[in-house]
């Protein structure tokens, strides 16, 4: 899988990895998540996509986004090897969440039943981002 996160080749691999997800998004579950990651060299913007018919990464800053992360981008790579995790790094101040923090709230059950099949796909099951997905 691609090490730049956040580019189109990443967010084509992240899907299809995600696709292993198809039925595990929790009934009645609807969020969109601005992600905004910031290096060096400037921003890139995607969109994580979480709802009935399942779970995908969409290219791009979206408008309709109601919450929103800024990350750098050499912790979220960090997060994505199993090295930090989201929780440290909200707890040291390293995440910034802007919008309707409310609705991350109500859906961060999803996101923690969710963050189990995601870490099993991406760490236990041995796939790294230099690997490409089965």
């Amino acid at each position: 899988m691609p090490e730049d996160i956040g580019t189109q080749q990443w967010i084509d691999a992240s899907n299809a990895i995600l696709a292993r997800l198809s039925g595990q998004s929790p009934e009645g579950a609807n969020l969109e998540l601005a992600i905004e990651l910031k290096s060096d060299s400037g921003s890139s913007f995607f969109s994580l996509v979480i709802d009935n018919s399942g779970i995908r990464l969409d290219p791009g800053s979206s408008g309709g986004c109601s919450v929103g992360i800024t990350i750098d981008s050499q912790l979220a790579a960090q997060i994505n090897q199993g090295t930090s995790s989201i929780a440290e790094a909200i707890s040291i101040g390293s995440v910034k969440i802007r919008g309707d923090v409310e609705q991350l709230v109500k859906s961060a059950e999803d996101l923690s039943r969710l963050s189990k099949s995601l870490s099993a796909i991406f760490t236990k099951r041995n796939l790294s981002f230099q690997e490409k997905p089965k």
